[in-house]
């Protein structure tokens, strides 16, 4: 029986891409026992390894984005709990017991995050009151409760979206002392040239969504979001 659903988007476009992707998945493979889904968003290298790799694989005919991806992974998961990854982590032995850990003992806990590694470390579990990152682990039941990522994010925002989301159902963002992976970060969506134009409407959509309420407003603040960056 497998541990989780890990669902990996992936967007390869170049050799540096192709390498790191092998790599995360192979640290997934040699640490766990989990249903690996990868969604190829129309990759121009390594279709046939991800096609190889994956235990459920689905090839988007263009890049239809992280959100969109994570959402079609969701609805093909097999397992309690499910894991939304990016393709710039290396994990590590005992990150699956370590999430699960905190989904089923951590009071509030909807969703669980490993600790990156060269992050300033904690001593015990912490609430985090923007977003879990790249790699993190939540319960399917919850997602029952909360509902799919929103769609319209295509990339950037819906994580602070869904986590928002959550503590409207009284459930936290917490992060594990007990267990540190490796980011590279931010390795495919750097190469994306949409980038600056897609944060731009992104962090509008999230504010408009959100600016009526109190504990968002105060986040939006803090992230520097209420002044959106100017379009290039």
């Amino acid at each position: 029986m497998v541990e989780a659903t890990v669902i990996i988007p992936c967007w390869i476009i170049d050799q540096t891409l192709l390498q790191l992707t092998q790599r995360c998945i192979q640290s997934v493979r040699e640490t766990s026992n989990v249903e690996l889904i990868l969604i190829d968003n129309g990759s121009n290298y390594g279709s046939n390894m991800l096609r190889d790799e994956a235990d459920i694989y689905v090839r988007n005919q263009y890049n239809a984005g992280y959100v969109k991806a994570i959402n079609q992974g969701i609805k093909l998961s097999s397992a309690e709990y499910i894991v939304c990854g990016n393709n710039d982590y290396m994990m590590k032995s005992g990150w699956v017991k370590a999430l699960k850990v905190m989904l089923d003992e951590v009071k509030n806990c909807g969703i669980a995050c490993p600790h990156v590694e060269g992050k300033p470390t904690q001593k015990t579990p912490w609430v985090e009151h923007g977003t879990p990152g790249g790699w993190y682990m939540i319960k399917f039941e919850t997602i029952a409760k909360v509902g799919l990522l929103d769609e319209k994010f295509k990339n950037v925002f819906a994580d602070f979206d869904f986590c928002w989301r959550l503590r409207k159902h009284d459930l936290n963002v917490i992060s594990t002392p007990h267990i540190t992976v490796v980011h590279y970060g931010e390795a495919t969506i750097a190469k994306d040239p949409n980038r600056e134009k897609e944060w731009h409407e992104s962090s509008r959509m999230l504010i408009e969504k959100w600016k009526n309420e109190d504990f968002a407003k105060k986040l939006l603040e803090e992230a520097g979001l209420l002044e959106p960056r100017k379009s290039v």
